[in-house]
């Protein structure tokens, strides 16, 4: 008998605020106006102000560094926190549970990957970027589908979240394996061994927060030396650090009576929406307007289109196949139009397609420049297309 994907009508409201989104498209946009008007020296002194160097090893320590490296690594302990949640009591934890969000992300992946493809196939330093396009920016992405929550039902909702979270597992995947700067097998037997500290913490009677933060800051710095790009060391951390399934609370709700993870993301949760994304997006989305030459270009066209077409046909049509064969049911309160807005809505990539970018060309060549037009395009089309798409649908009462 084939079991059939049913979500579970339980009462757990997505973490994010279309507040969010709001802030990091004031942040952008104050970032392109600085960068196109006389402040423009200002932003590029407040983007490379140097801190310090360490010459041992030939590193330069700056504000784009901080906020690229040390703050996103932040970005993805919130990340790992969060998947590790709906894996043991959210969207993921059942086997029916898992096979849209999953199988709808794998298409959504893979499809935005097969457009850019055939744009740039035959320039060996553009299939560095193929990547990019395939990213959805959880945060954002979750803000704009909240504020039509009017019309967007809580089944389709956390099927988003669901597969924001799948999503953001295989973008984690392709940047440890794909983005490295030639691997150190000692500092990565050192990163393991801290892994492993950090994993026994949970056995002891007392844990510390403290002890987590230091180890943590350790796995970043031996990951960094390792080659692997460091923001893994977030995503391990969260993946790690306990938390207790099925656990009972007090009336309360005491933040003391809440596990290691929930303290955690309970006091990093909104300064990663509100802080570190708008302020990766203020740092990395200043760009030239005159740069609007570089729209025909095909690393341009590759992510705008592949954002914008590949992310919505891969989801929706997987989505599709799996209802012809029965083996899913549609989300409660959903229709195809509330879904197919939805998938329209993943193609946000945004802060992190400009992430994935910032590893795949060096920000200051023209490449960057391309994929940073095609990102803004991209998302911005896809926006307007999900929200077309959302307002042709009948409204919906969602309880």
């Amino acid at each position: 008998m084939i079991k059939k994907y049913v979500y579970i009508k339980k009462k757990r409201l997505i973490n994010y605020s279309p507040d969010d989104g709001s802030i990091i498209i004031l942040l952008t946009i104050i970032a392109i106006a600085f960068v196109n008007s006389n402040l423009d020296i200002l932003y590029e002194a407040i983007t490379t102000f140097k801190l310090f160097e360490i010459k041992s090893i030939n590193l330069e320590i700056n504000t784009l560094y901080i906020v690229n490296e040390i703050l996103m690594s932040v970005f993805f302990l919130n990340i790992g926190i969060e998947i590790k949640k709906e894996f043991l009591y959210g969207s993921l934890q059942t086997k029916s549970q898992m096979i849209l969000p999953i199988l709808s992300a794998i298409g959504g992946f893979i499809f935005p990957m097969i457009i850019y493809y055939l744009f740039n196939y035959d320039d060996d330093d553009a299939m560095y970027g193929i990547a990019i396009p395939s990213a959805t920016d959880i945060a954002f992405t979750m803000a704009v589908v909240l504020f039509f929550r009017k019309r967007i039902p809580i089944s389709i909702r956390v099927f988003v979240m669901a597969l924001a979270v799948v999503d953001d597992i295989m973008a984690i995947i392709v940047i440890a394996f794909k983005y490295n700067n030639g691997i150190s097998y000692i500092f990565i037997f050192a990163s393991i061994i801290v892994i492993l500290f950090i994993y026994l913490l949970k056995f002891s009677k007392k844990q510390k927060i403290s002890s987590y933060i230091l180890l943590g800051i350790l796995l970043w710095i031996f990951i960094e030396l390792s080659g692997i790009h460091a923001t893994i060391s977030g995503v391990i951390l969260g993946l790690i650090i306990p938390t207790h399934k099925n656990r009972k609370r007090n009336k309360e709700n005491n933040v003391e009576d809440r596990d290691i993870a929930e303290i955690i993301n309970l006091y990093i949760e909104k300064p990663v929406n509100r802080v570190i994304l708008p302020l990766f997006a203020f740092f990395n989305a200043g760009m030239k307007l005159d740069c609007t030459s570089y729209i025909l270009e095909p690393i341009t066209l590759g992510i705008a289109l592949g954002l914008l077409f590949g992310k919505p046909i891969g989801i929706f049509l997987t989505f599709l196949i799996l209802m012809r064969l029965n083996l899913v049911e549609m989300p409660y309160q959903g229709t195809y139009g509330k879904m197919f807005a939805a998938s329209c809505f993943c193609g946000i990539g945004f802060t992190m397609s400009i992430f994935m970018s910032t590893l795949s060309f060096d920000i200051d060549s023209d490449l960057f420049l391309m994929s940073k037009l095609g990102i803004i395009l991209g998302s911005s089309a896809s926006i307007i297309l999900g929200t077309i798409s959302i307002v042709c649908t009948k409204k919906n009462i969602n309880i």
